[in-house]
């Protein structure tokens, strides 16, 4: 039985690799939603100790967040965090944001912890470093995008 807490307002967008094409189709779906969603980023790693939250300032190509403003997002927020802390961090930030906006958030790791409206999964076929979970990221997937 799955025991994930539901979060109606939320598209979860990962993959089971490095680059493939996850902030080209956040960017893409935010060019045809403007001034509609609320973006997130969500970078885990064991070089956080705790977690941080930013609000995307600039509208520019320089990092993902400044690509999701510019691509139409009402606002772009980036969150670092290590893994055991990434449910507590986007939970910091979900509170803390309109409750009426819809949110498109680039993340794997968090559909371990929440069941979004839809969760869209980038999969690399012959990938040779796919991420570890690969099998439950499968398993969880509202839609499955196959590249090479």
């Amino acid at each position: 039985m799955d025991t994930r807490p539901l979060y109606e307002r939320v598209i979860l967008v990962g993959s089971t690799a490095r680059k493939a094409g996850k902030t080209t189709y956040v960017t893409n779906f935010l060019k045809t939603n403007k001034g509609r969603f609320i973006a997130i980023k969500i970078q885990t790693s064991l070089k956080y100790e705790k977690f941080e939250i930013f609000k995307e300032a600039i509208c520019g190509l320089e990092n993902d967040t400044q690509k999701y403003l510019k691509s139409g997002a009402k606002d772009a927020y980036l969150i670092n965090a290590p893994a055991d802390k990434i449910m507590e961090a986007f939970m910091t930030l979900y509170k803390s944001i309109d409750p009426s906006s819809p949110i498109i958030c680039e993340s794997t790791s968090l559909i371990k912890y929440i069941k979004p409206k839809k969760f869209i999964l980038f999969y690399k076929i012959d990938a040779k470093k796919n991420k570890p979970d690969v099998d439950l990221f499968i398993s969880m997937a509202d839609e499955i995008i196959k590249i090479s």
